[in-house]
């Protein structure tokens, strides 16, 4: 279910276009130099105006606690994650539009989900950040059952809101009423969308009469971890006057870009189990998406022809995420992706020789690489507790993203006593099939703190 008819939504973007709130016309950053992006912006007026909203799910205590238990099905039962108890009361899930910040800084209209128990909730607000996903309407505010359902909403409302959670997830730019390209990795500006979106979602509540306790939570998975990492810093940086920010749990995020996440897409590709070998390409095609839409850094200059004519065609938003993959490694395999003499595959055989050379052995002159270097978010001292998980075998996202945020943040000075971490022991298991087990991990921190979870 979409929140919004595609030809409305539609409309409402090009009416935020009209007035200058796209950033089509913005110059982009110089290659030259690309700096740190600076944390984003909350000062602007309008940010967090809620604009429309609607019921798309309705469920009962026991609706909800059925859903729960096929949702996140085998995890409940795994050891390394534990069970969770069945929620007393259902909930409503809304869609709805809201004004948040472009790219460039500028008002435009986003939209996302919360989802509400009944009766509200006296634990507070969660703002989940959801992972890749590259298809226009591939994102919460499409729902969590029926056909057009957003699986990863529907674990991340089945492990927190059956907690008494209200769960806020925003589409982010680029995704559900958004025409803009999405800024992939870019978590300084996902989690302004996040912050905005919680601001309108406590408006809902109270529209609705489900008020929600002032108090703020954070988590998000792979894509959505990095972006939970910019929103706990956002938060720090510029906290709510009247809502407490209570605790954060990025999951499996790519914080350290230029260094674990890299090395990992720059080396051999390990065969993954379900179809995970090949989707590589679409991360790294999607970064290449962003970079030549908000950094003016061309496919070509980092690929061979035969992929870099791939990438407009499959992030335009008209792709699912499986169509992309599949179109993406015949061009790919154009461009001369195929097994080495060791029996694996290398990223760098699509690329061209200077980004091949300038991405394997970092060259702080690459445009490219100064961009991943930009976006890292795991240098820096959390003061609100913080729980990071991530599973070790993780063929995806490095896990080593993990251990460099654990290294950089013991070396700020940042004690076990404020940010603590997990790696889950997990060769059944693959980035996707982690994710139900690492969300319950953070229901469980946010229940009871570090004593209530594994710790390494």
């Amino acid at each position: 279910m979409l929140c919004l008819s595609r030809k409305v939504a539609a409309l409402v973007v090009l009416a935020s276009l009209v007035y200058g709130c796209g950033g089509s016309g913005s110059a982009p950053i110089s290659q030259r130099h690309i700096p740190p992006e600076p944390v984003g912006r909350t000062d602007v007026p309008g940010q967090g105006n809620l604009i429309s909203f609607q019921t798309i799910e309705t469920m009962d205590a026991p609706t909800l606690a059925a859903f729960m238990r096929t949702t996140l099905g085998k995890s409940l039962t795994d050891p390394r994650f534990g069970d969770l108890p069945d929620p007393t009361v259902g909930m409503e899930l809304y869609c709805f539009m809201y004004s948040s910040l472009d790219f460039y800084g500028n008002l435009t209209t986003l939209s996302g989900a919360v989802a509400i128990p009944d009766g509200g909730s006296t634990k507070g607000m969660v703002i989940y950040t959801h992972g890749t996903s590259i298809g226009q309407h591939e994102c919460p505010s499409s729902g969590i059952t029926g056909p057009d359902a957003y699986a990863e909403a529907a674990s991340a409302v089945a492990a927190l809101t059956t907690g008494g959670y209200a769960v806020v997830m925003p589409d982010y730019i680029g995704q559900g009423a958004s025409a803009d390209p999405h800024p992939y990795v870019v978590p300084s500006r996902n989690a302004v969308a996040g912050r905005d979106a919680a601001v309108a979602a406590y408006a809902i509540a109270s529209a609705v009469a489900r008020p929600v306790a002032n108090r703020i939570f954070v988590t998000g998975y792979s894509e959505g971890g990095a972006n939970a990492m910019g929103l706990s810093q956002l938060l720090e940086a510029s906290p709510f006057p009247d809502k407490p920010f209570v605790a954060s749990a990025p999951l499996s995020g790519p914080y350290d870009l230029s260094g674990a996440q890299r090395l990992l897409l720059m080396g051999p590709q390990q065969p993954s189990p379900d179809d995970l070998q090949f989707a590589p390409l679409m991360l790294v095609g999607d970064v290449a998406h962003s970079a030549n839409a908000y950094y003016g850094i061309k496919p070509g200059t980092i690929f061979k022809a035969a992929f870099a004519g791939a990438i407009a065609p499959n992030f335009s938003g008209k792709r699912t995420n499986k169509q992309a993959v599949e179109s993406l490694l015949i061009s790919a395999t154009l461009a001369g992706y195929r097994k080495r003499a060791d029996g694996d595959y290398y990223l760098a055989d699509i690329m061209t020789p200077a980004a091949a050379a300038g991405l394997t052995t970092p060259d702080p002159n690459f445009p490219l690489y100064q961009v991943l270097q930009a976006n890292d978010t795991f240098d820096w001292s959390p003061t609100v507790p913080m729980y990071l998980v991530g599973l070790k075998q993780d063929t995806l996202v490095s896990f080593g993203n993990t251990v460099s945020a654990v290294n950089a943040m013991r070396a700020r000075g940042v004690t076990p006593a404020t940010m603590n971490y997990h790696g889950i022991d997990g060769p059944d298991l693959n980035h996707l099939t982690a994710s139900p087990g690492a969300m319950i991990l953070a229901r469980k921190f946010f229940d009871g703190g570090f004593a209530t979870v594994p710790t390494d």
